[in-house]
């Protein structure tokens, strides 16, 4: 066969398997680029083949093909996004580096950037979205993405930005609630009241009345009373009956509250309705509220971090109503059997609290410890601070670094991180947990919310400040030049603290160091430690006989691995190592290219 007649008959099947694609065959796209000469497997080939293995769910196998083409393809916005969207579906927090990597490919591609901003919401990185939104909104001034920038100001407490963004870019939307609730929180009520009537009227929108009616309830109580009754008895509403409920009780009415309850919202039984009984009959019937409160905590709906939070108060509050109602003994009685009964960490962490204000500290602490084995977060950190406030330090400290070491999600690495320095004394902030959390911190810096990142530059001034204090100023010195590096543009106290202490290191030092040498040193260091079998035991029995197989006969060729393995999936399992690898920063197999035997592997590590 003439290099002609070959090369038409490749350009083929290249076109076949695209056209595969199109027509939504997948496992038949793959089959046939699979079946291609290795050195016929070009950039585009690669491409379809990882895109088909998305399509066909394998996200495993796809995220190891992506993460090869984001090495051979730096450039290529699709193949970063392709790999965010891998990873987030199977849960990887470095989703966030790759939706980065794809804004800082392009920064004026809006998918990438709407991807980018709905990651950090969805990851409560709100800070982090704001810049990605507003360069959104700088290209196309979109009113779904205003809207969102507006919420996320909301959400940040930063009201006058989002009047400020409103009344500059949005214009020619009805007023949405966002801009009205920034007015209310502002103080502007009138013009709150004008804004949320019109766009009710244009809308008939509940959400919009709701706005409306506590705008007119702030700007003239007497009135947003009245406002209120006429619109539940032409509009009847839970909602509006709950907000009414509230109105009346913060102003010292809980006969009228009761009386909108039995109106409107008895035999309504969702938890938010509930809790609203329970709130108007606490003072004018604690018997009753107590019964509610039992009812509306059998509900089992409390799902996500707002309804968390909001099933914590009314766990609290039920606490509360019992104790008012009965005997300190007895209360605890209905309580600790309501709490064994539910085994949540919530009603544990509770019942704690009610021992340790009570004075009974054995009980204090067995509720405590339960809530540790229940959640070694949510329940560890209160503990850990319960073991400090009883003088259990050794304990504290084990505790607080079994919580650390096990931490996996980069979420749950900042919730600890933030419990540790905002709620643990810092005469109990011992040096290996403050060396623990930084290190976690660090390890996952990349896909660390801009919070995360000032806290991690906070703890590094911190520690700055100490080993200043201590004479090792080469090393405060490195402190502070790597939370300078990685501090957020926003975070302006930090950034500050960090100048100072930097200041005080060269006025400490006659002889400026060369910063360059103390990195490289502690660079090499630090590889010197690494020892292959602890270096990777998260590797499969397979995984390490591949390795070390690689090692032993570097380079060698995927044809080679397969006669070694007895399979022909090793590509597969070589992907997987080298996707294990990359998420600990380590790289220890490089791929070299394709020969007539398959892939090449050549062995980097130590």
């Amino acid at each position: 066969m003439s290099e002609e007649v070959q090369e038409s008959k490749i350009r083929e099947i290249k076109e076949k398997a695209f056209l595969l694609f199109e027509q939504q065959q997948y496992q038949e796209s793959c089959r046939i680029i699979k079946n291609l000469p290795y050195h016929e497997r070009d950039t585009s080939m690669l491409v379809l083949e990882a895109t088909n293995l998305y399509y066909l769910k394998e996200f495993e196998e796809a995220r190891a093909c992506f993460l090869d083409l984001a090495t051979i393809i730096p450039d290529s916005v699709e193949v970063h996004l392709y790999l965010g969207r891998i990873l987030e579906i199977l849960g990887e927090d470095t989703a966030k580096q790759a939706y980065a990597d794809a804004v800082r490919t392009d920064p004026k591609n809006r998918e990438a950037l709407s991807y980018h901003s709905c990651y950090c919401i969805a990851s409560y990185d709100l800070e982090g979205a704001v810049p990605l939104l507003k360069r959104l909104i700088s290209l196309r001034s979109d009113p779904t993405d205003i809207k969102t920038l507006m919420q996320v100001y909301n959400r940040l407490g930063e009201y006058e930005e989002t009047v400020r963004l409103y009344e500059s870019a949005g214009s020619g939307m009805t007023a949405p609630g966002e801009y009205i609730h920034a007015l209310i929180e502002g103080g502007s009520y009138q013009k709150a009241v004008g804004e949320a009537y019109a766009a009710y009227e244009k809308t008939h929108d509940t959400c919009l009345l709701r706005w409306y009616l506590c705008a007119t309830t702030k700007a003239d109580l007497l009135t947003g009373l009245v406002r209120y009754k006429t619109f539940i008895e032409t509009n009847p509403d839970s909602l509006l009956a709950s907000d009414f409920i509230s109105v009346l009780l913060k102003n010292n009415r809980p006969s009228e509250a009761v009386a909108v309850y039995k109106e409107h919202l008895a035999g309504v039984h969702t938890p938010a309705c509930i809790r609203a009984g329970c709130r108007a009959y606490a003072d004018f019937d604690p018997d009753r509220a107590s019964r509610l409160y039992e009812s509306a905590l059998s509900d089992d709906s409390y799902t996500g971090e707002e309804s968390s939070q909001q099933l914590q108060r009314m766990i609290h509050e039920y606490r509360l109503i019992l104790t008012r109602i009965h005997s300190q003994e007895e209360a605890e009685r209905i309580f600790f059997r309501f709490a064994t009964e539910r085994k949540e960490t919530v009603y544990l962490l509770e019942a704690g609290a009610m021992c340790q204000e009570s004075g009974d500290m054995e009980k204090a602490r067995s509720w405590f410890f339960l809530a540790f084995k229940t959640d070694f977060i949510a329940g560890g950190l209160p503990f850990a601070r319960f073991l400090m406030q009883t003088h259990e330090s050794r304990e504290a400290e084990k505790t607080l670094l079994y919580i650390i070491k096990n931490t996996r999600t980069c979420h749950d690495i900042e919730e600890v991180a933030l419990y540790i320095m905002q709620k643990v004394p810092a005469s109990f902030t011992l040096d290996r947990v403050r060396n623990a959390m930084q290190q976690r911190l660090s390890d996952n810096l990349t896909s660390l919310s801009t919070k995360g990142r000032a806290w991690y530059a906070q703890s590094l001034a911190a520690d700055a400040e100490h080993l200043l204090l201590s004479g090792d100023t080469n090393l405060a010195l490195i402190q502070c030049l790597t939370g300078l590096a990685i501090v957020p543009s926003g975070a302006f106290p930090v950034s500050q603290d960090l100048y100072q202490i930097l200041l005080r290191c060269k006025e400490r030092d006659l002889i400026t160091p060369d910063i360059r040498n103390l990195f490289v040193q502690e660079k090499r260091e630090s590889r010197e430690r690494i020892d292959l079998y602890t270096l990777l035991p998260f590797c499969t029995p397979e995984e390490m006989r591949v390795l070390l197989y690689i090692k032993e006969h570097s380079p060698c060729y995927e044809r080679d691995i397969r006669e070694y393995l007895g399979t022909r999936r090793a590509a597969g399992i070589i992907n997987r190592l080298i996707v294990k690898c990359r998420e600990k920063g380590i790289t220890i197999i490089k791929k070299e290219g394709y020969g007539d035997a398959g892939e090449i592997y050549r062995y980097v590590g130590p």
